[in-house]
């Protein structure tokens, strides 16, 4: 093979392949199917918050999701905190969330602005809650409510026992 030859195959193929690879693009990783943001995250969550000097509060989550990972739902707690308040900036990434909301109940945090972010892995959501006005912070531990499984039409959803005759 001549030089000129030894030239094309060093540097032509090459220079080939990185110019597909650039028109094409580089993978970022794994890439969410349409409506995965809403299969992550959708669905009642229930867990507890830590907080320093009282009762770790049970709370309630109820999330949805879109296309574009906008997140919206509202959180309700069994210490006063939260009675459905709305949340709001809520968005998904991968697997987290993030969102905030301001405490409607009937305890002394009443209007009070709390920030959430938490990551999800399958049916369990981790994350910090931080009261914005009194700089509090704390971890929280939630788990999605499975949905009841409903028995096909027309068939019994108890398992068939044998009948002998």
């Amino acid at each position: 093979m001549n030089s000129i030859g030894r030239i094309y195959q060093r540097f032509l193929f090459p220079a080939i392949f990185v110019s597909l690879f650039m028109i094409l693009g580089c993978p970022k990783g794994e890439k969410q199917p349409e409506g995965a943001a809403g299969q992550i995250v959708q669905g009642s969550w229930t867990g507890t918050a830590q907080q320093t000097g009282s009762p770790n509060p049970t709370f309630t989550l109820k999330l949805n999701a879109k296309e574009g990972g906008e997140v919206w739902g509202t959180i309700t707690s069994m210490d006063g905190t939260f009675a459905e308040s709305i949340i709001s900036g809520g968005k998904m990434t991968d697997h987290n969330v993030t969102f905030s909301a301001t405490s409607n109940g009937s305890n002394f945090r009443n209007g009070h602005i709390f920030s959430f972010e938490a990551g999800i892995q399958g049916d369990q959501m981790d994350g910090v809650w931080t009261d914005i006005l009194e700089r509090s912070r704390g971890p929280f531990t939630l788990i999605r409510e499975k949905a009841p499984v409903k028995a096909e039409e027309g068939k019994d959803a108890s398992p068939a026992k044998d009948k002998k005759s």
